[in-house]
């Protein structure tokens, strides 16, 4: 009786486990897509073939940049390129006009955004 109790209990801190940890941390990138949006980076950039066709599609961009790299593009971009100037990535060339989101966008929003991005591969 009280190894089918013990049985219980740890399977309860299991699942609890999985839900805080693991399906939490999906919810965390999931949520992402809502900044995504709700921030207009859909009306420049493609994401599994919904959104603009001004930037870069993102459907891989976790597959090419670490979290590091998104976050800090993302907040000053015109530490990476100067403003107006044109970029060529995978056989496309882009103008860079993306707005610096330190303005606009919060560390938490930004941090949400950036784990959606990395995760996406």
């Amino acid at each position: 009786m009280k190894n089918i109790r013990n049985g219980i209990i740890l399977s309860v801190i299991l699942s609890v486990f999985y839900l805080f940890f693991i399906a939490g941390s999906s919810a965390f990138a999931l949520s992402g897509k809502a900044v995504f949006k709700s921030a207009g980076c859909i009306s420049c950039h493609t994401i599994n073939g919904a959104g603009g066709k001004i930037g870069p599609n993102l459907s891989k961009i976790g597959s090419k940049r670490n979290i590091a790299w998104l976050r800090s593009f993302i907040y000053n971009p015109s530490k990476y390129f100067a403003p107006g100037s044109s970029v060529s990535l995978n056989g496309k060339t882009y103008t860079v006009i993306m707005p610096p989101f330190s303005r606009t966008l919060s560390k938490a929003k930004l941090d949400v955004l950036t784990t959606y991005l990395e995760s996406l591969k």
